[in-house]
Order: structure tokens, then C-alpha cells, then sequence
């Protein structure tokens, strides 16, 4: 019994070393009939995002309701609206014909506009892709969030989203950059809509918050130090 409390010291500190090396990973999912969205450009069952705070891994996921959007664009922050948060965030723009992604800086402005007058971030090929009625755009966040002062499309426990579906869109664009974006018909989908601020109003919701999800590799590595000490002490009877 005495060698047991070793190796169950030894198990706690390694879970928790490996627990303070490893960031959780984040997962935001709408409630069902889009609370918080309007507008023309599809309509959706859930959105569901996801941020690894180690890796910097990013999922964004649309189960549409019906036509499937042909693209659009996203902006993400760590709680306040992402409106009027001007180069501190991420846009990223993403188009189902080219399954293409573009990530520029956001210049805080109700329009569709940044990659005419912002920072270009980077290109992510073959990053949007589209299976039945769901659209998932995935990339590893790492390099847009470096090039940015603020949190880039990085997410904690809070989280502000902006993101317009659009139809009848094109993109013609490459690894350099976009080079023309046409996008007539957009729907909607805020957060909230309070500004900077992030305090619940009437009306406006306040800020949304995450589910925090245990890092993978603390458990597979808590549940191996609770194998072996389930063998050790077979072993001792």
C-alpha cells in the first residue's frame, strides 16, 4: 500500500505538469434556430467554432437549413463584438467554388471590404470544404495570429463572432492575395451587438461564452498513470 501513494504522486504531478504545458482547447456552438441571425444569405441549423490555445488549430463549422452558401466571411474575438475593432482582428474570407481561404486584417468596418485597405495574412488552400449540407473551414491559426497585436481569430473562454453566408459570390484570388470579391446576397450572424463593451443589455445579450474542453494528450496520459497503477496493485494482492 505505501508504494501505491508514490505513484499516485507521481501520476497527479505529471498530469498537472503536462495540464500547465497544454492550453484547453475552446468549443462555442449556437443554440438551434439562429438566435442571434438574419438576413439572405442561407439559412443554417448551428454554427459550431473551436480554438486549440496550444496549437492554435481553428474550426469553424456551418450546418446549413436548405442551399448551402456559396462563401463569406468571418471574424472572430475573445468576447467584445468584433465591429469596430480595427486591426486587432482577423478576416477571413472563404469560397465554396475554390474551397479557398484569405485571412486579412480587419479594419472594424460593417462591410465586406478589409482586403482592399488592410494587411494581407495569408492564403490557405483547399482549407474550406463543404460535405452535404455542412461547411467547415479549418487551418492552423498560428501565423495570422503573430502578424497581429491583438487576438487575430483566437478565442477563450469568451467569444464575439460577425459572419456573413453569402450567394451569388466569386472570389478570384491566389496564394498572393484576393484580387476581386463579389458577394450580392449576405446573411447575418452576430453574437451580440454592444460595441467594444462586453455587459449584458437588454436586447443585446452580453457576451457568449465557451465550453472549455480538457487538453487530449492530459488525459491519455492520466488515464496511462491510472492503468499502471490499476496493474501495480493486482500485482500486490
Amino acid at each position: 500500500m505505501h508504494a501505491v501513494r508514490p505513484l499516485l504522486a507521481v501520476i497527479a504531478t505529471t498530469a498537472l505538469t503536462a495540464t500547465a504545458h497544454a492550453g484547453p482547447i475552446f468549443e462555442y456552438e449556437s443554440a438551434s434556430g439562429n438566435p442571434f441571425g438574419g438576413g439572405s444569405g442561407g439559412a443554417y441549423d448551428s454554427i459550431r467554432l473551436s480554438y486549440d490555445s496550444m496549437t492554435e488549430d481553428f474550426t469553424f463549422a456551418v450546418d446549413y437549413d436548405g442551399a448551402v452558401a456559396e462563401g463569406g466571411w468571418l471574424v472572430v474575438s475573445d468576447g467584445p463584438n468584433p465591429k469596430r475593432a480595427d486591426d486587432e482582428l482577423a478576416i477571413l474570407y472563404f469560397d465554396q467554388g475554390t474551397q479557398d481561404v484569405w485571412a486579412y486584417a480587419y479594419n472594424g468596418r460593417n462591410n465586406n471590404a478589409s482586403w482592399q485597405t488592410t494587411q494581407f495574412l495569408g492564403f490557405f488552400a483547399d482549407a474550406y470544404t463543404t460535405s452535404g449540407d455542412i461547411s467547415t473551414l479549418a487551418l492552423n491559426a498560428a501565423s495570422i495570429n503573430s502578424q497581429l497585436a491583438g487576438t487575430g481569430v483566437a478565442f477563450g473562454p469568451l467569444i464575439g463572432i460577425w459572419f456573413h453566408p453569402s450567394f451569388n459570390q466569386w472570389i478570384e484570388g491566389d496564394a498572393a492575395g484576393i484580387h476581386a470579391y463579389v458577394a450580392r446576397r449576405n446573411g447575418w450572424y452576430d453574437t451580440h451587438n454592444d460595441g467594444r463593451r462586453c455587459q449584458p443589455r437588454p436586447g443585446h445579450g452580453g457576451c457568449v461564452t465557451t465550453t472549455e474542453v480538457p487538453e487530449p494528450g492530459a488525459l491519455v496520459l492520466l488515464a496511462t498513470g491510472l492503468g499502471a497503477l490499476a496493474m501495480r496493485r493486482r500485482r500486490q494482492r
